[in-house]
C-alpha cells in the first residue's frame, strides 16, 4: 500500500500488542484488512501523542514496533522541571519545527536511572529505543526488501527506506518506504559546536559502551547505510521514542 493512500485505524489495543484484531479502512471507507499481516510495511495510526508541552507526534507501525514519526521536541520533563542538556540548532528555535531538538545521552540516560519517573524526556508511555530495539526495527526492514548485509551493526541500503523523501543534501533523499521520515537534523558536537544539518541524522539508543560513550545510529546524505555508532555522551543527537 502506497504512502499517499491515507489509512484510517481503528485499534483495540490490549496490553499485549499486535495479537489483537483490528479494523482498518482506507479514505473512502473500505474495508482494507483486519490483521496486522495484511498490510504493507508500515501504517499511521490515527492518533497523535503529546508531550508534557503539548507538542504534538504523529505515530507509525513497523513491524511489531510503534514509533514516533518525529523527532522529539521537549525542552522540560515529565515532572514539568527544565531539561538541562537540549538544544536547537544553532540555537536557532525556527529549527525545532521540522527537526526537533538535540539532547546530550545524560537527558537520554535518565528513564533508565532515575527512580523518579517524572525526570524522563519521553511522553508517558513512551521510551527511548535501546540497541536490540533499532536492531529490530533494522531487521524488519531488512526482511521485508529480501535481506541485507549487516557488518558490525551497519546495515546497508536500511538507511534508504528510513531517510525522508526530501531535505537531504546532494540528492540524498531518501524513499521513506515506512513512514520513518529520517530528517537530516545534524548534531552537536562535545565541543559546543553544531555539525552536518541536511548531512546527517543521529538517533540516541538508550545503550551504552563506557562511562564516556553510548550507541547511536546514523543516515547519511552521501549513503544507503543505518549505521551503528559510538558518540561521546555529550554529543547532542536526535531522539525518537518507541512505545512501551
Amino acid at each position: 500500500m502506497k504512502r499517499s493512500i491515507l489509512i484510517l485505524i481503528l485499534l483495540f489495543i490490549s496490553n499485549v500488542a499486535f495479537s489483537q484484531t483490528m479494523v482498518i479502512k482506507n479514505i473512502d471507507g473500505q474495508l482494507v484488512g483486519n490483521k496486522l499481516n495484511q498490510i504493507a510495511k508500515f501504517f499511521f495510526i490515527d492518533e497523535t501523542v503529546l508531550d508534557v508541552e503539548g507538542n504534538e507526534y504523529k505515530i507509525i507501525i513497523i513491524g511489531k514496533q510503534i514509533w514516533m514519526a518525529e523527532n522529539l521536541k521537549v525542552t522540560k520533563y515529565r515532572n514539568g522541571n527544565d531539561i538541562t542538556d537540549v538544544w536547537a540548532y544553532n540555537n536557532n528555535e525556527n529549527n525545532v519545527s521540522d527537526y526537533g531538538r538535540l539532547y546530550s545521552w545524560h537527558e537520554v540516560n535518565k528513564h533508565v536511572t532515575e527512580s523518579d519517573s517524572g525526570y524522563c524526556i519521553a511522553p508517558e508511555g513512551w521510551h527511548i529505543p535501546t540497541h536490540a530495539e533499532w536492531e529490530e526495527l533494522a531487521q524488519y526492514i531488512s526482511d521485508d526488501n529480501g535481506g541485507y548485509s549487516m557488518s558490525l551493526g551497519d546495515w546497508s541500503d536500511v538507511g534508504t527506506h528510513l531517510k525522508s523523501n526530501s531535505g537531504w543534501n546532494s540528492d540524498g533523499n531518501g524513499t521513506d518506504d515506512y513512514g520513518f521520515t529520517g530528517l537530516p537534523a545534524g548534531d552537536r558536537g562535545s565541543n559546543g559546536i553544531f555539525y552536518n544539518i541536511e548531512n546527517i541524522a543521529s538517533f540516541w539508543s538508550a545503550s551504552q559502551i563506557s562511562a564516556d560513550v553510548a550507541l547511536c545510529r546514523r543516515l547519511y546524505y552521501n549513503m544507503s547505510r543505518f549505521d551503528l555508532e559510538y558518540a561521546p555522551k555529550e554529543t547532542g543527537c536526535s531522539v525518537r521514542c518507541v512505545r512501551d
